[in-house]
C-alpha cells in the first residue's frame, strides 16, 4: 500500500516536509504544558470530578448535560482539585471556555 506524502512546512516561508502536525522538525512547538490530558490527574482528582459530575449534572454555563468538569482557576494559574473550584460543564462550553483562556494567555504572553 503506498504511503501518503509528506506535505510541506506550515510555518511560512519554510521548504522542509513536515513531520507531525503540519511543521517540520525546526518549526514543532512545544507543547503547552497545561494541555496534558489526564497525565498529572491521581486518582483523588479522578475521584472529586465524579463527585462534581454527580452533584451537578447539568452545564454550569448551559443547563445542559454536562459531561466535563472545569477548574474555575486553572490550574496554570494556581487553582487546585478542590471541590470548590470545580464545576460541570458541557464539552461545548468547556472547549469555549478553553479556547477563550488560551487567547487570553497568549495575548497576555505577546504570542
Amino acid at each position: 500500500m503506498p504511503m501518503k506524502p509528506h506535505s510541506p512546512c506550515s510555518s511560512p516561508g519554510c521548504q522542509k516536509y513536515a513531520v507531525e502536525g503540519g511543521r517540520c522538525a525546526a518549526h514543532k512547538r512545544e507543547p503547552w504544558p497545561g494541555r496534558r490530558g489526564f497525565a498529572g490527574y491521581g486518582t483523588d482528582y479522578k475521584r472529586v470530578r465524579r463527585q462534581v459530575l454527580r452533584e451537578e449534572p447539568q452545564c454550569a454555563l448551559c443547563g445542559s448535560t454536562a459531561s466535563t468538569v472545569d477548574h474555575i482557576l486553572p490550574v496554570s494559574r494556581g487553582g487546585g482539585h478542590e471541590r470548590t473550584n470545580l464545576r460541570a460543564l458541557c464539552k461545548p462550553c468547556h472547549d469555549a471556555r478553553s479556547k477563550k483562556q488560551a487567547q487570553k494567555k497568549n495575548s497576555e504572553s505577546g504570542g
